[in-house]
């Protein structure tokens, strides 16, 4: 039967993540910059809320928010998981294993990594005074 709402099977979904990160120059590893790793962590998240569904079909478990499809998440819901990965790179415990320096293998120093952890909510006031 080639009808799709009576397949006998779930369809697994698929999903893909285009960025536009700083790209790898004469062989060195790239380096990407904080607010990018951010954002990626940001965008995996909705690769995995997109692939981690048990909706049988893709149209009732997750739905970009720019596309005006009916049903999928709620609105409120749809930035859930990504926001939860998001954050967890201001963590220390993820700033230590994500930062390395490329020459010599070394981490961030300890103090570093509390102060950029820290950092997170510094000037947020004036960041949201372009809602008022």
């Amino acid at each position: 039967n080639n009808n799709y709402n009576n397949a006998p099977r779930r369809v697994l979904p698929a999903c893909v993540n285009i960025g536009n990160l700083t790209p790898s120059r004469d062989g060195a590893p790239s380096l990407l910059l904080f607010r990018e790793v951010e954002t990626f962590f940001h965008e995996f998240g909705h690769a995995c809320h997109c692939v981690l569904t048990n909706s049988r079909h893709s149209l009732h478990s997750w739905a970009w928010s720019a596309v005006p499809w009916p049903g999928g998440v709620e609105q409120d819901f749809l930035e859930v998981p990504s926001m939860m990965l998001e954050n967890f790179v201001w963590t220390p415990e993820v700033l230590r294993r994500l930062s390395r320096n490329v020459a010599d293998g070394s981490q961030l120093p300890e103090l570093t990594i509390g102060a950029l952890s820290e950092s997170r909510f510094r000037m947020t006031g004036y960041a949201k005074c372009k809602y008022l």
